[in-house]
């Protein structure tokens, strides 16, 4: 339990001011700030389009709220963390309400979309791999990190959600495919420069295996009508933290472990 407040504290850390991710209070010209505001407006505009539920709509209204408010606050990478689960998921929602014409052709249109958003992403992907212009902060580049590691994931995923489910279904995971590069390439345009020297990442693969038999205790003891909802949430986010792990990707691999 102790290990576990720890990691809480220094999540709040990294991604606040005055740590690793150090940001200055914002000013009207900061312009990490205001690419922020900027995307946080355009994936309102995403959600109005979609006329979603009205919880639903609240639900997403009150984190755009949060995201506003850390940024208002000069907290500008904490405002960026906030942003990630609604840009990876409103555009998958817009996505797969714009391929109707995939799911009236059933699996063979998914299988013909699925191979052309493969060659698309490809391409994006290409354009990461290429080196920045300057380095940017640790938070930055770990949001980065755990946006682009689960590109592949829900890539695939599209495939077999059309398969074994719906192609509805699958064009949503395909479209998370295409959201989280999205995202990944969003956090590399920042103008963040980071300053100083760049932090001594480890792997982490010791406390990820710790955690994972944490994870295991805590399912055993759970009773029936709480294992599923919970185990799953963590089991997932725990199988992100490893990925991130097996590519090397050790400043994703930290935020993702601190926030399991």
């Amino acid at each position: 339990m102790r290990k576990r407040l720890v990691s809480t504290a220094l999540l709040i850390v990294i991604i606040t001011p005055g740590a690793l991710a150090q940001s200055p209070p914002e000013s009207p010209g900061d312009k990490t700030g205001a690419s922020i505001a900027a995307e946080a407006t355009r994936l309102k505009g995403v959600l109005t389009s979609l006329k979603l539920s009205d919880a639903d709509s609240e639900t997403y209204a009150g984190h755009f709220s949060r995201v506003e408010r850390a940024r208002q606050s000069g907290h500008v990478f904490l405002s960026l963390f906030l942003l990630h689960p609604s840009a990876a998921t409103l555009p998958a929602i817009e996505y797969q309400k714009a391929k109707a014409d995939v799911s009236k052709g059933g699996l063979e249109a998914l299988e013909r979309e699925w191979s052309r958003l493969g060659g698309e992403l490809a391409e994006k992907e290409r354009r990461l791999t290429a080196a920045p212009a300057s380095r940017a902060p640790l938070v930055v580049q770990a949001i980065l990190e755990r946006a682009l590691t689960q590109v592949q994931p829900h890539y695939q995923s599209g495939r077999l959600y059309g398969e074994q489910w719906t192609v509805e279904a699958g064009l949503f995971y395909l479209g998370r495919s295409k959201a989280q590069l999205e995202f990944a390439l969003f956090c590399r345009s920042l103008d963040a420069g980071a300053s100083g020297a760049a932090p001594s990442l480890r792997s982490l693969a010791p406390e990820l295996e710790e955690l994972e038999r944490e994870v295991m205790q805590a399912y055993r003891r759970l009773g029936v009508a709480d294992q599923d909802n919970t185990f799953i949430r963590i089991n997932a986010s725990l199988k992100v933290a490893q990925d991130l792990e097996r590519e090397h990707r050790f400043g994703g691999a930290l935020l993702q472990y601190l926030e399991v």
